[in-house]
């Protein structure tokens, strides 16, 4: 059983274990990490996944055992102590005096090498995890000096990757990197499309107004020359041809005369068809003659 005390006074969180492992030690951090990653819980065996002891081919066997614990909550444990071990190993360097730990590998099993000291801190080394969890028996990898590896390291990250040349290629790879991922969101692109659209319009009502206007002037030009070939024709016909207006009494003693005539005519005319018969059809017609209006003949 865990016993977890918690501290709300802002104190370090201290974490004690009362029960032992198989072996009598004290649960570790390393303890509860095996724990959590074994797949034994939802019934997968797996075995021969260690390669320390020689080169062997993994093996899985699902349904091996009776799962005590689901698999999905099994899942989400993983993510999230992969999420805080990634955590852990980037935040190691600021944590530490050994720049390396934990960085570099063991060529005889395969394990991290971590920092570690001796003789009460005079010295400082590197030294494999199997070394110090399981003793020369699980890896005899000699131990690191610290100064003299980290110089190595140094150096040859100055002479390889630190040199002016690759730095300079650095900064232009990652210029252009920048600038590739700067694409236009798909709103961004619709904003554009509506921008281009819109001077496109803009662009085809200039012209037509710029044809327009000069389409105007030429009307207007038109329209003057047309307005003064009516005046011209207006002042050419009203000199040829006045007519000029009858006075009102010589009109109405030459309508009096038409008059009387008429009258005289039409008396005229009784007369001779019931007159005289003993007149000749000749006199007859030359009193007819003398009485009519000289613009009747």
């Amino acid at each position: 059983m865990l016993n977890v005390p918690l501290n709300h006074d802002g104190a370090p969180l201290e974490i004690t274990f009362t029960h032992r492992t198989e072996q009598g030690q004290r649960f570790r951090v390393y303890h509860i990490a095996r724990i959590l990653r074994n797949k034994a819980y939802i019934g997968i065996l797996e075995y021969n996944f260690r390669q320390d002891r020689g080169e062997r081919e993994p093996v899985i066997v699902p349904k091996f055992y009776p799962p005590i614990v689901d698999a999905e909550l099994f899942n989400r444990v993983q993510e999230k102590v992969k999420s805080t071990s990634s955590f852990w190993q980037n935040a190691h360097a600021h944590r530490t005096d050994y720049l390396l730990s934990g960085l570099v590998k063991c060529d005889a099993c395969g394990h991290r090498y971590v920092g570690t000291s001796a003789k009460g801190g005079r010295f400082h080394y590197y030294t494999c995890q199997s070394y110090i969890k399981r003793g020369k028996g699980a890896c005899d990898a000699p131990l690191l000096n610290k100064d003299r590896l980290e110089k190595g390291v140094l150096d040859q990250i100055q002479q390889c990757i630190l040199s002016p040349g690759n730095v300079r290629r650095y900064i232009e790879m990652v210029i252009e990197q920048a600038r590739s991922e700067q694409q236009p969101s798909a709103e961004e692109k619709a904003v554009s499309f509506a921008i281009e659209d819109t001077d496109a319009k803009l662009r085809r009502w200039e012209e037509a107004l710029e044809d327009a206007a000069h389409r105007i002037k030429e009307l207007r030009h038109e329209r003057a020359a047309l307005l003064k070939t009516r005046s011209s024709l207006e002042q050419k016909s009203s000199s040829t041809a006045k007519i000029l207006p009858i006075p009102t009494p010589l009109m109405n003693t030459y309508i009096r005369e038409m008059q009387e005539r008429l009258g005289q005519k039409d008396r005229l005319q009784e007369g001779v068809f019931e007159g005289d018969n003993q007149r000749g059809e000749s006199q007859r017609q030359r009193d007819y003659f003398d009485l009519q209006d000289p613009l009747d003949r």
